[in-house]
């Protein structure tokens, strides 16, 4: 999981240090953001993450979200 901040270059160079590493570049990136203005959801998942929650996020969403992910598609 990785809470987005305001800044797109500091997410972005996130996104590429998972992707990058050959150890790493598997392990799917879930978004969690209150910031929904600055990072709407189409354009959070086509840079690279696997999912998407919007703060404040409940239980009851999260499980669910973490668990589609690691079904996979």
């Amino acid at each position: 999981m990785n809470d987005l901040t305001d800044s797109a270059a500091q997410n972005s160079a996130t996104l590429l240090v998972v992707d990058d590493n050959p150890a790493t570049r598997d392990i799917p990136v879930i978004a969690v953001t209150s910031c929904l203005a600055a990072h709407p959801e189409q354009e959070t998942l086509a840079a690279g993450c696997a999912g998407f929650i919007a703060k404040p996020c409940h239980y009851a969403e999260l499980v669910p979200a973490v668990a589609a992910v690691l079904r996979g598609p």
